[in-house]
């Protein structure tokens, strides 16, 4: 484990938790732990609720300013743009 990143971890471990009570009552929403970052799915919510998953993320993350919301197809990622930076070089 590259050790400066591993400084985001309780951080990370924080917000998958927030988030997953966050999220619990969208039917189809899926949370995923990936050591540096959180992802949340939602591509098996209804559509009608994907604002609904939007806005839960976007409330959780205000209070951690130095993670970074990134989209992917149907997928929510937070991560640390530091760590990310440190494991990628």
């Amino acid at each position: 484990l590259f050790q400066p990143a591993s400084e985001f971890l309780p951080m990370i471990a924080e917000v998958f938790e927030n988030l997953s009570e966050s999220i619990k009552d969208i039917e189809g929403a899926r949370m995923e732990d990936n050591k540096f970052c959180v992802s949340v799915h939602y591509r098996n919510v209804a559509p009608h609720d994907y604002e609904t998953v939007h806005q839960r993320v976007t409330a959780v993350l205000k209070d951690y300013p130095c993670l970074r919301l990134t989209h992917g197809r149907k997928v929510n990622i937070m991560h640390s743009h530091q760590a990310l930076y440190q494991i990628i070089c």
